[in-house]
């Protein structure tokens, strides 16, 4: 996994309201840390737009690939 891709991960067990199941999520942690130590960090990603502040909005766009 390297740093920025997007894989569907499956997020399970889960802990009060977090989202189980199977989900797009962005690779956050750096390549070094990923091959060394064999530990990725990822965040979840949705499509569902909710006004929460201090939530980032990605829009589609060529260079993000997103449609």
């Amino acid at each position: 996994m390297i740093q920025g891709e997007i894989w569907n991960i499956y997020f399970d067990p889960i802990k009060g309201n977090e989202q189980g199941g199977n989900r797009p999520a962005v690779v956050i942690s750096g390549n070094t840390l990923n091959k060394n130590l064999g530990v990725v960090i990822v965040c979840p990603i949705t499509s569902s737009v909710h006004n929460y502040e201090g939530n980032p909005v990605l829009k589609p766009s060529k260079e993000n690939g997103l449609q």
